[in-house]
């Protein structure tokens, strides 16, 4: 699990990578910060903006990793070097935003609560 600086972290990347993904037309899934902080991974999944396009493939998240990089290198959100990963969202696609949930209605979902409620986590 991510720790709370971590967290931080993640939230100004995905703030800084959502400026600029419209005009890549790309969604920002996620972005997570994970591993020592010496040697932090940042983990970006991504998708095709239009929500009727198929998944994202291989390819387009190659071609969408050159300005995710870019991006990421101005933002110098560590003092040292770290691991970029760009992925698609994969079949545990998390849902963040109202768009999120919306083009995934009637689907199944998992709940994950930070705290268990009643003695459960997941829902």
């Amino acid at each position: 699990m991510a720790t709370p600086e971590q967290q931080s972290v993640a939230q100004a990347l995905l703030a800084t990578l959502e400026e600029q993904a419209a005009q890549h037309d790309v969604d920002i899934v996620d972005v997570e910060v994970v591993g020592a902080k010496s040697s932090p991974v940042v983990r970006v999944r991504i998708d095709h903006a239009d929500e009727s396009a198929p998944g994202i493939s291989l390819d387009e998240v190659t071609a969408q990793t050159q300005w995710i990089s870019e991006a990421l290198d101005a933002a110098d959100p560590f003092p040292g070097a770290y691991t970029l990963e760009v992925s698609s969202p994969g079949i545990d696609r998390p849902l963040r935003t109202l768009e999120h949930f919306a083009r995934f209605k009637g689907e199944e979902a998992v709940v994950k609560l930070v705290e268990p409620l009643d003695g459960r986590s997941s829902y």
